[in-house]
């Protein structure tokens, strides 16, 4: 995830695959030094990797996502991002603005394809 391609989740491209970002985030999550390498990821990772990193630490309710969130959500450098058969390139802010809102949250309880 340090160099993720994009920032994908729920099915994407024609045959709504799991890409393998969110195969790996969802990986990650399970493990148990998860939120260290969540932390790690952060400073570490591009842009992409950052934001799954953020929605990491989102997820599992730790106060780095509370220190981390507002230096992205005033960030309006771009990420690739990926929504079925959308590629585009949003704001950082825009993503950001998605994980606080639970946007994502429900996509992780989907089945993997």
């Amino acid at each position: 995830m340090k160099g993720a391609q994009w920032f994908a989740f729920g099915g994407v491209g024609v045959a709504g695959t799991t890409s393998k970002e969110e195969m790996a985030f969802r990986s990650l999550l399970h493990e148990p030094n998860a939120v260290a390498k969540l932390k790690s990821l952060l400073s570490e990772a591009n842009l992409a990797g950052q934001c799954y990193a953020l929605l990491g630490l989102h997820v599992l309710h730790d106060q780095a996502y509370q220190e981390n969130v507002a230096r992205y959500k005033s960030n309006d450098a771009r990420v690739k991002t990926v929504a079925g058969c959308m590629i585009t390139e949003q704001p950082v802010s825009n993503v950001v603005s998605n994980i606080a809102a639970g946007h994502y949250d429900s996509m992780l309880n989907a089945p993997i394809h």
